[in-house]
């Protein structure tokens, strides 16, 4: 289900808290491959701020991500 405008990120920072917890849970595929998205998407959010995100630097994140795989 989508979040509503008014509360898109309250639900969204209670869902990262969640995912936060679990960063090295053992996961199913689909999961797995969503933990992959959340680290990229998080990445480009703080490009969008301005943030320098070197791409060694996400490739490393993402390959500490797969390992708990």
């Amino acid at each position: 289900m989508a979040n509503m405008a008014y509360c898109r990120f309250c639900n969204t920072n209670q869902g990262l808290g969640a995912c936060l917890e679990n960063i090295d849970a053992q996961l199913s595929d689909a999961e797995h491959e969503a933990r992959q998205q959340l680290v990229r998407k998080c990445a480009r959010i703080l490009i969008s701020l301005g943030v320098p995100v070197d791409e060694q630097d996400l490739s490393d994140a993402i390959a500490e991500a797969d390992s708990f795989q």
